[in-house]
């Protein structure tokens, strides 16, 4: 796809078509003023629950099966409960859309100088960015007020990261005249979600219209790849899609053809929206991806809707609600049927028409009476539950990230999924990050060794400069004598990095991207052997005790987490000689390893890098090599070619990078210190004590991996660890052993997860054990780790915690995510279900508000059913009296306000402010309060029928008191009451109990308990007294002078509550006594208190 304007060309990159470039107006709300309520209305009626009410509706509206004289008075509390949600969906998408439009209706300036709004920004246009402006899209650098076309940005808003970042104009473009870069064909890669990742190539030449030549054949090039994406959808077409890739090929000959001068382009010399101009004047750029299809929008991350253990169980239990309706309402109409058919002559006292066949038609009647009792039991299902649920996470969330408890460092907990807050509270399994989540991601360098010899005290604490605790009078006395090693290995320190320099106040201060890098340039800072920074001729200085040393930057190769080392190519300008320099893992740079030297310091080697790891030492191996210059020549000849290929660019520059990275020598082994984060040993044995199992997954060695966890406590030497690290399948085999802790290599993991009798074995051994370490870990692997442990242990809940980019796809696999608001960027918290600042305030998000979350949530579905049933059972049994004709006993006016204003917001003041225990119990985990979660005693198939059997047996004594002790009394007139009356007796009695069971599961007290309680008796009197006097309200018309003046309705009252309530009590307490002691069954040894 390509676009014209102002003479420079674009042209993406990409196998399908994309039919016009997005425009840079972003929207992130969901509706529009016009497609707002057809929208809404359509995703509510996606909800289950609401089809079933608007099928009752309907139902209510059929004449012949209403029980509501055609009237549709369900329709009441639905439009309320659509009205809530509709107004909550309202008020958020508003926030987004009043975002949105401040966003796009920015103002930034045109390289004219001309304002234009964001919004109307078009690819292709070049952009004048000054300091501290946001970028508006992602641009490509042409022109920048340093000569070295160099500027800072801040991607704070991209990744949370707060350390400058250097970016370049390409160096062909620094040195091309003004009027050249009028004309530019830049090809670059289609829109994607890849961050650090661009790959493009921009053609310059002098040749008169030669650029049109250009833009022709890349025309016809996407031409080409439309008919092959056409054709790939066909079947038998290879040999002509074979054809169109020959001819592909062929245009890219041509294009090379052109006497072009083809400036490659990559990650470093674009800056993407979102991010801020620093220490830089002003810039000019090319807008490349717009909108929707810049890099921050592309990263969007679509939330997955992930449901608690409780909604799968709600789920299941309203199938079982709703079968049970049509159960009774089978039998109910049949047996009234049948009746029905063998007493129609004996009816004549109803004055049925004997002439009307379909009256008595059996299959007639069968078909009304269950339309009629379908309507009768319609509130069997809850109507107000899920609206009532959401609300209630709702204000726990909020209570989560108001808790002082939460806030550390200024930073507030953030709940992104509070649908989840339940499921906090019955976590059983925790994976883990280490870096950055267990670790405080601060290091420290502590020893090194060069030569033969280690330095550095494992115990010093002197510390002169930061990030440095090293301090060896025999490395000291090394440098004086001038010992070529180690100053060449402290030249490597200053060299291969991807620091920044700042000056401030004479003073050098370095923006780097990896806190290793930082620990590494102090500690040569600290011996005078000081990184100065890089010029406009990408000259780096080296203030080198006092002598500056100046070296010619070649080419950087960056660290990724395939590549596992970074290195740097540079030529001393006082010898002319090129070196490599590199660093990165052992496991890595052993095979880059010279062979004739492997022998020689192999044992060496082997010694200290286990020694180091054995301490818990971060461990870097630093390597160099002299390149010649015909080596160099040529390898560069090569390179070139490949930074300038679309196809395959990356993979292509690796293995060139590979082939220099070979035959190095090894200077020395670096080590350095991540320091466990405050009370992690503390909180992990809590976590563990609680019969949580904890795995931690990292990309460590085994040895260091094995530090940590005894340094935080998942691990100690009395347990029996099993070991599995060498990625033979008959050696795996064999140390899958019953153990207390396993360890596994990541080479190990990738053929236990490939190998079924492998994986099963796995998970019935670490199904007992306490804890597990998985190390030399891919990110891949930590997802398939979390996805081995949901699919194998199904019934328990999975959390996953990390603070990186790297953890994204493992903490959006578990059932919750956690993310660590670390020092590498929010990636991790954006992505997760609740983002807290430390690793020890998960007790805090576990041990307290989930487990409370847990219990009072599972209360609130319980009770939802429970005062439903009671309300509809007693028609049921007043059927009895009636042969089941399906004659209701409720006035439709109090009967359909029942769910919303009479019970309604009790059970939400108890599920947010009611607490069993005090914050310290909860959090000590002193009595074991964590098990009920994951004992999963406050919501199971035995409490659902408990629950069950006390509402049927409740609404059984309501309806039975209420007509042999009510209905067959007197008013004053002398009359018998009518059933009516009777059954708004029975509906106020519905009300009270179900007030009262409140009362009984409540274990706190406040002002607004006993307010709402009061208020939703109140509120059903103020109806009663309201429509008295209107005689079409047939249980209403006169209550107060017929039935509340009678000694029996008080009487009645005072028996059911004697009745229901207090086996209710009773009832509450034997299942309290009995989650106090259900044993817990956490797969966990005795641990030793501290």
């Amino acid at each position: 796809m390509y676009q014209n304007i102002n003479n420079i060309t674009l042209f993406r990159v990409c196998k399908v078509r994309i039919k016009k470039y997005s425009t840079n107006k972003v929207q992130t709300s969901k509706y529009t003023w016009y497609n707002f309520f057809p929208k809404n209305i359509l995703e509510q009626f996606t909800k289950q629950a609401n089809v079933y009410f608007l099928i009752l509706a309907i139902l209510q509206g059929i004449p012949i099966i209403s029980i509501s004289d055609g009237q549709p008075t369900i329709l009441l509390p639905l439009i309320f409960i659509l009205i809530v949600t509709m107004i909550k969906d309202l008020y958020e998408d508003t926030k987004r859309k009043k975002s949105d439009k401040q966003e796009n209706e920015n103002i930034c300036l045109l390289e004219s100088g001309q304002n234009i709004k964001w919004q109307d920004i078009q690819t292709g246009e070049v952009l004048k960015i000054r300091e501290d402006e946001q970028f508006p899209c992602d641009i490509l650098l042409l022109k920048s007020v340093q000569k070295t076309g160099e500027c800072y940005i801040e991607t704070k808003n991209l990744d949370g990261e707060t350390n400058l970042k250097l970016k370049k104009v390409p160096q062909q473009l620094l040195q091309q005249r003004a009027e050249i870069l009028d004309k530019l064909i830049v090809e670059y890669d289609v829109p994607n979600n890849q961050l650090y990742k661009f790959s493009g190539t921009c053609y310059l030449t002098d040749e008169k219209n030669r650029e049109n030549e250009i833009f022709s054949f890349f025309n016809q090039k996407e031409c080409v790849y439309d008919k092959i994406t056409l054709l790939q959808s066909s079947k038998n077409k290879e040999q002509q899609i074979n054809l169109l890739i020959s001819q592909g090929k062929t245009l890219d000959e041509e294009i090379t053809k052109i006497q072009t001068t083809k400036v490659a382009l990559d990650n470093t010399n674009i800056v993407l929206r979102g991010s801020v101009l620093k220490n830089t004047n002003h810039i000019f750029g090319l807008a490349i991806y717009t909108g929707h299809d810049t890099k921050i929008m592309k990263n969007s991350i679509k939330v997955k809707y992930k449901q608690s253990s409780i909604e799968k169980q709600l789920g299941k239990r309203i199938i079982f609600i709703f079968l049970l309706q049509i159960g009774i309402c089978l039998f109910s109409s049949l047996y009234y049927s049948i009746w029905y058919k063998v007493n129609f002559e004996q009816l004549n006292y109803l004055d049925i028409n004997r002439n009307d066949h379909i009256d008595h038609a059996f299959i007639y009647n069968l078909f009304v009476r269950f339309g009629n009792w379908i309507l009768m039991f319609g509130n069997l299902v809850p109507i107000s539950l899920l609206v009532t649920l959401e609300t209630v996470k709702f204000c726990q969330a909020f209570l989560i990230q108001s808790d002082e408890n939460m806030i550390l460092n200024n930073k507030k907990c953030s709940v992104q999924s509070s649908n989840l807050n339940e499921e906090l509270g019955q976590i059983k399994y925790i994976l883990s990050d280490k870096t950055g989540t267990l670790t405080k991601n601060q290091m420290i360098f502590k020893k090194i060794f060069i030569d033969g010899v280690s330095y550095g005290d494992y115990h010093s604490n002197n510390q002169p400069i930061d990030f440095v605790e090293f301090d060896d009078h025999n490395f000291a006395d090394k440098l004086l004598q001038n010992d070529p090693k180690v100053e060449k290995t402290l030249l490597l320190l200053t060299l291969c990095h991807s620091a920044i320099t700042q000056q401030i106040r004479d003073k050098i201060y370095y923006n780097v991207t990896s806190p290793d890098e930082l620990a590494l340039l102090n500690f040569a800072k600290q011996y005078n052997i000081v990184y100065n920074g890089i010029d406009e001729n990408n000259i780096i200085t080296i203030n080198f005790r006092g002598k500056l040393i100046y070296y010619q930057f070649l080419y950087q190769f960056e660290f990724n987490s395939l590549r596992k080392c970074s290195s740097v190519l540079v030529c001393e300008k006082e010898t002319n000689k090129i070196y490599i320099f590199s660093k990165g893992a052992d496991s890595v740079m052993l095979l880059k390893q010279n062979k004739t030297n492997v022998e020689k310091q192999k044992n060496q080697l082997d010694k200290f890098i286990t020694e180091y790891s054995e301490r818990g030492l971060r461990i870097l191996l630093l390597g160099y090599k002299e390149i010649h210059w015909s080596e160099f020549v040529q390898w560069e000849s090569f390179y070139k070619q490949a930074i300038t290929q679309m196809d395959n660019r990356q993979e292509k520059m690796e293995a060139l990078q590979n082939q220099l990275e070979t035959d190095l020598t090894i200077l020395g082994i670096t080590g350095i210190e991540d320091k466990l984060q405050d009370n992690v040993d503390e909180t992990i044995f809590c976590l563990r004590q609680a019969g949580l199992n904890i795995w931690i997954l990292t990309g460590d060695k085994i040895e260091t991996a094995i530090n940590i966890a005894i340094s935080c406590k998942l691990i100690d030497q009395k347990m029996n660890i099993q070991i599995i690290q060498i990625p033979i399948y008959e050696d795996i085999m064999a140390n899958l052993k019953q153990s207390d802790a396993f360890v596994v290599s990541g080479d190990c993991l990738t053929i236990i997860l490939e190998d079924v009798i492998l994986m099963n074995q796995f998970a019935k051994l670490t199904e007992k054990c306490q804890s597990v370490l998985c190390c030399r870990v891919s990110p891949l692997q930590k997802q398939q780790v979390v996805c081995f442990v949901k699919k194998q242990f199904p019934m328990a809940s999975t959390l996953a915690i990390g603070d990186g980019a790297n953890d994204v796809s493992m903490i959006t696999s578990a059932n919750v995510g956690v993310g660590i608001q670390g020092i590498e960027g929010q990636q991790a918290a954006r992505a997760s279900d609740y983002a807290i600042g430390e690793f020890q305030q998960l007790r805090q998000l576990l041990f307290i508000h989930g487990r409370e979350s847990y219990r009072k949530n599972s209360e609130l579905v319980l009770y939802n059913f429970y005062k439903n049933i009671i309300l509809v059972f007693p028609q049921f049994w007043f059927s009895i009296y009636n042969n089941f004709s399906g004659q209701r006993i409720y006035d439709n006016l109090i009967y359909q306000a029942y769910n919303i204003f009479y019970t309604s917001m009790p059970i939400i003041i108890f599920a947010i402010f009611d607490t069993e225990y005090s914050q310290q119990t909860l959090y000590s985990n002193k009595y074991q309060t964590y098990s009920i979660g994951l004992a999963n005693s406050c919501f199971n198939t035995e409490l659902f029928l408990l629950m069950m059997f006390n509402s049927l047996y409740s609404s059984a004594i309501i309806a039975f008191f209420s007509i042999y002790i009510f209905d067959v009394n007197t008013h004053q007139t002398g009359r018998l009451m009518s059933f009516w009356y009777t059954g708004t007796v029975i509906f106020w009695l519905t009300i009270l109990i179900s007030n009262l069971r409140i009362v009984i599961i409540s274990n706190t007290w406040s002002i607004s308990h006993i307010f709402f309680l009061l208020g939703m008796i109140v509120m059903f009197f103020f109806t009663l007294l309201i429509f008295e006097d209107f005689n079409s309200f047939d249980g209403i018309f006169k209550i107060f002078q017929i039935v509340f003046r009678s000694t029996t309705f008080y009487l009645v009252c005072i028996l059911t509550v004697g009745a229901t309530s207090v086996i209710d009590y009773l009832l509450n307490k034997f299942t309290q006594y009995n989650k106090q002691l259900q044993p817990i069954n956490n797969r966990i040894y005795q641990l030793e208190s501290q």
